[in-house]
């Protein structure tokens, strides 16, 4: 019998009551999915293999399935991905394909467009976690967005339905983690404490400048569609520890991707597959309202990280000695930050009262009420911004078509596989 650890999973060996089907991933799908997406640029390649029935990996390995590794989870696993596992008590395999597209999509959202390394604190203020199937343990359970928070977060799109995401499975080499090993126990949602699944940040308040940030990017017209868009033309995986964060991208020769060179970029077509197969057959436009969203590309990239606090993988980080409070201030309309400025956070925080802010979307106070000292020198507009006046808002501008790269025939993996069906 296979050994338990103490977080409740088997360890490494054959498991005597299979949590999974059969894997349906044969020698030629595989090929196709190590050659599409998984990464072989200068940090090395990462080795996948054909699954064995019953599921047994060996001690660096775990299962993990195709349409994961599609949404951007790739090992090594960011410290993010792994801190909410262990924070939600769930494992790898508990989680949904559409859990991992939620995952994915916040992280580059908070590392690209926002500014901040994504933590449990902010994700669990937008998300809770809820039982999903009852009836088996791979994908028992799944994130959600907390009711009330529709008109916060920027809006959101996901699949109705996968259609057999579970026949599909490869084992993966990882560094050994209790979260990574197979579920062990009876079907259904994990036996974790389920009262921590709903439960919110503990200090939201210290969040509130990422918080209003995010509402301002909405207003700006941004959507999960594009944020997986973007992360999907740049060939970043988000859930995969790359070394520095998504904002520091510096193009197609960027060590972060997991297919480096101009040539494995995906052609416009293939775009509109994934994204589809990630999101479904209505994801709507997943070209950005404006190409300076993307930190990577906006000049003002640095003063508008200095306006945020410090983030690793569990929350804020603390200030040493010496180190003064950096002060939050929403650059002037046009400059990606909102639509007016804002007062530094204790300002923010004297003029609302947290409980009636609760389940409610944060605004702004009114450019009355605002520090007429800065901080940070005038930053000049982004490009394309036009001289609109300050009490208007300006149109959104479409990106440029990209030209044509030497990638432009590449197409992604289609997800309908010839293997064996399980029994």
């Amino acid at each position: 019998m296979a050994r338990k650890t103490r977080s409740g999973a088997r360890s490494s060996g054959c498991i005597e009551d299979p949590v999974l089907p059969q894997s349906r991933l044969n020698k030629k799908s595989l090929s196709i999915l190590k050659k599409g997406l998984v990464p072989t640029g200068r940090r090395g390649e990462t080795v996948v293999r054909l699954a064995t029935y019953p599921p047994a990996p060996e001690a660096n390995e775990t299962v993990i399935f195709a349409s994961f590794i599609a949404a951007g989870l790739l090992p090594p696993f960011s410290a993010f991905f792994l801190a909410v596992l262990e924070d939600f008590g769930v494992q790898l395999l508990h989680l949904s394909p559409n859990s991992i597209v939620i995952l994915a999509v916040f992280a580059h959202l908070c590392e690209m467009f926002v500014g901040v390394m994504p933590s449990v604190p902010l994700f669990r203020h937008y998300f809770a976690l809820r039982p999903a199937a009852r009836d088996q343990a791979a994908g028992s359970c799944c994130f959600r967005l907390r009711d009330g928070l529709a008109e916060e977060y920027i809006p959101q799109v996901l699949r109705n339905k996968w259609d057999e995401w579970r026949s599909n499975w490869c084992y993966v080499a990882v560094d050994p983690h209790a979260r990574l090993e197979l579920p062990a126990g009876p079907a259904g949602p994990p036996a974790s404490d389920k009262g921590r699944w709903e439960s919110p940040a503990a200090d939201e308040e210290a969040l509130l400048g990422i918080i209003v940030r995010i509402a301002e990017l909405r207003d700006y017209g941004l959507t999960t569609s594009m944020v997986l868009g973007d992360y999907l033309r740049r060939r970043l995986a988000p859930l995969r520890d790359r070394g520095r964060a998504a904002w520091m991208y510096t193009g197609d020769t960027d060590f972060g991707r997991t297919q480096i060179g101009a040539d494995s970029n995906l052609s416009p077509d293939g775009m509109d597959i994934l994204v589809k197969v990630l999101v479904g057959s209505k994801p709507g436009s997943y070209h950005l309202p404006r190409p300076d969203l993307a930190l990577c590309d906006n000049a003002a990239r640095g003063d508008i990280i200095a306006t945020l606090p410090e983030c690793d993988a569990w929350g804020i980080l603390e200030r040493g000695p010496g180190r003064t409070r950096r002060v939050l201030n929403i650059p002037e309309q046009g400059d990606l930050g909102g639509r007016s400025p804002v007062a530094n956070l204790e300002t923010r925080e004297a003029a609302e009262d947290p409980q009636s802010r609760k389940g409610k979307r944060p605004h702004p106070p009114s450019p009355d009420s605002s520090s007429s000292s800065s901080p940070l020198p005038p930053r000049p507009p982004p490009p394309g911004a036009g001289s609109s006046g300050a009490g208007e808002r300006r149109p959104a501008t479409k990106a440029a078509p990209a030209a044509a790269t030497p990638g432009a025939g590449v197409r992604p993996t289609q997800w309908r596989f010839s293997g064996p069906k399980a029994p």
